[in-house]
Order: structure tokens, then C-alpha cells, then sequence
């Protein structure tokens, strides 16, 4: 069976290899020193979801092995900060196809250079490693897969079929970037989502969700960027605003899942990822003349609660609005949500 190697396996890239090992696909996690000990400690990654559990057999590494397969397909799963770094130290293996799964808009620019045969991938599932050696997620979810930049392959076709046999739902894409654009609409909401300690849907946070979605689709429409299901997974822009303003929904946490700006806020990471959120938008509009107040406010306070060490959940109802009152007009956004919205979305 094909062989996986899974660059970076934080969350995203220990479920993806799990589930591919457990269908007997020969699979090598290469991560932090403390999760490539703890699986070697235990015989493999234990995996969590909501309906099983199960010990994964992967092979697990803190550095780049020596022996890669020749036909093993790369995955790089690491944060987007991490990227260029990475790539840079994976360049001898640029004959190897490789496939980015990174949140974002940058990933394959940056890869394209390095290795020819490259993939562009959009994970729609929250996962969780909070643990050494156990990653937790609601279930496999779905993902994206095409080639990069447009097209479809035997190749890419061999992928998903193989992430599909492992229990996600896969869907190709003959122009990613279209359906990674559409990712970021939901990457842009979840970061401020973290922010605020709730049990229930909150209109303050949703009215700001909904003021970073509209930003976002100006300035899309000014960079002629196309946010659309091309693979058919995943909501249109209209659909995606319409949940937001409807109030958005309760928070999903139950078993311990969270994503992965929580977990960076949790660890005290030294980078959040955010940037290549809030950031995309915020470069884009810049460059096309689109004002982003929303969205520099969000990645400015999300810095700050990071800087501060304060962790997720630092802001209470009260002062999380306070640091959005002069950019997002509350009054209206809170009056026009209706009373209920779909459920449901991973954020």
C-alpha cells in the first residue's frame, strides 16, 4: 500500500495519519519531540473521536528520517508560520509529491518552487492534541484535495480515494484555490470565537463574525478571488454570512476538541497562526484599496491576549465588545439576526 509521511504531525496531521495507518497504510508522523516519544513509549498514536477509539501503528520521528519510501506521498501539516522553515528543510525530497494542508492562502506559492508535483488540500474537521501521543477530533470529517494550481490527476484521484477508504469524506477540486479561499471565510470567524468565555450562541460575537465575513467578500471582489465549493464540500459565501447573522451557534467542545488557535492560545505557542488569517485580508486590502478595520482589530486582539499569556476564553461578554465598539456597529448587526441558524459548522 502506499506509503504516507506526515510533515509537521500537530492535530490535522496525526488524525490524517491515524486513520490512514489504521486501513494499513505504512505511515511515518514526523512532530515535536514529546509526540514522537509518547507514540514510540505507547506502539502508536491513540486516536479519539466521538464514536471510537483506537491505537494507530505509525512510525513516529521528532527529526527528518533517513530512509523516506521513493513512492511515500508527502503531507506537510505544519502551521502556516512554520512553512517556509519547513519547506526549506524537506527540499531534498522534492521528488516526492507533496500535498499542502495548510489554512491560509500562502502554502502553495511558497512550495511551488521546490517540488513540482504539489497538491493543495483544505481540512473541514477541528482536531485536538493537547496530549502527547493522542490527537481527539468530533469525527474524520471532510477534505479537499487538487492539483496545484488547477486540474485533476491519477495521482490526486489515488489520494482521495485512499483518505476516503480511512473514513473522511474527500471530494476533488479542479481549482483549490477557489475552495481555499473559501476555507479562510471560515478561518476568519474562529479566532475571535476563542476569545470569549460562552456556553451559549452569543449575538456580540456573532455580529463581529459576521462584520469580518463582509470585509473579507469586498475585498475578495476587489482582488478578483474566487471563495467558492468548487469540490462541492463546504458552504457558499451567502450561506456561510446567512449562519452568522442568524446568530451563529453554541460552542462544540464536548470531548475536548477545540481549534487550533484555542490550542495555540492553551500551549502559549510562540506563533499564532492568525496572521495568515486576518492577515490575508488585511494585505489584500491594502493592495486593492479596500479599508479592514474588522479584521485588524480581531488579529490586534488576539495578539494582545497572546502576548499577555492569558490564554483561550480570556474576555468576558462586556469587554470583548468594548474592544470592538468603534469598528462593528453592534446595534444594527445584533437587530437584523434572525432567531435561529443552521448548526454545525467547524470553527
Amino acid at each position: 500500500m502506499r506509503s504516507y509521511v506526515i510533515i509537521g504531525a500537530g492535530a490535522v496531521g496525526s488524525a490524517l495519519g491515524g486513520y490512514l495507518a489504521r486501513r494499513g497504510h505504512p505511515v511515518l508522523l514526523v512532530g515535536r519531540p514529546q509526540h514522537a516519544r509518547a507514540i514510540q513509549a505507547q506502539g502508536g498514536l491513540r486516536v479519539v473521536s466521538r464514536t471510537e477509539a483506537f491505537l494507530a501503528s505509525v512510525t513516529a520521528h521528532a527529526n527528518i528520517p533517513e530512509n523516506i519510501p521513493t513512492d511515500a506521498i508527502l503531507f506537510l501539516t505544519v502551521q502556516s508560520p512554520d512553512v517556509p522553515e519547513t519547506l526549506n528543510a524537506w527540499r531534498g525530497f522534492a521528488s516526492h509529491s507533496l500535498v499542502t494542508w495548510q489554512n491560509g492562502l500562502r502554502a502553495e506559492s511558497l512550495a511551488a518552487p521546490l517540488f513540482p508535483d504539489l497538491y493543495g488540500g483544505v481540512v473541514r474537521f477541528t482536531s485536538t492534541l493537547l496530549t502527547p501521543g493522542e490527537v481527539r477530533l468530533r469525527n474524520p470529517g471532510a477534505l479537499t484535495i487538487g492539483r496545484w494550481p488547477e486540474g485533476k490527476t491519477a495521482l490526486c484521484a489515488e489520494i482521495a480515494g485512499e483518505l476516503g477508504n480511512a473514513g473522511f469524506q474527500v471530494a476533488e477540486s479542479e481549482r483549490v484555490g477557489d475552495d481555499k479561499a473559501l476555507k479562510l471565510l471560515v478561518n476568519l470567524v474562529s479566532g475571535p470565537a476563542v476569545l470569549l468565555k460562552r456556553t451559549d450562541k452569543e449575538p456580540v460575537l456573532a455580529a463581529v463574525q459576521v462584520a469580518l465575513l463582509e470585509e473579507a467578500c469586498r475585498v475578495y471582489a476587489a482582488a478578483g478571488i474566487r471563495a467558492e465549493p468548487t469540490s462541492g464540500i463546504g458552504e457558499t459565501k451567502d450561506a456561510l454570512l446567512a449562519h452568522f447573522k442568524g446568530g451563529g451557534q453554541k460552542p462544540d467542545t464536548v470531548g475536548g476538541v477545540y481549534n487550533s488557535t484555542w490550542q495555540n492560545l492553551h500551549h502559549r505557542r510562540p506563533r499564532l497562526e492568525n496572521d495568515f488569517y486576518h492577515g490575508e485580508i488585511i494585505r489584500l486590502g491594502r493592495e486593492n484599496g479596500v479599508p479592514t478595520p474588522v479584521n485588524e482589530r480581531a488579529l490586534d486582539v488576539l495578539l494582545w491576549v497572546h502576548r499577555s499569556g492569558l490564554g483561550p476564553e480570556a474576555l468576558d461578554r462586556d469587554a470583548f465588545r468594548a474592544r470592538f465598539a468603534d469598528v462593528v456597529d453592534f446595534d444594527r448587526l445584533i437587530e437584523a439576526a434572525s432567531a435561529s441558524a443552521p448548526s454545525g459548522l467547524e470553527i
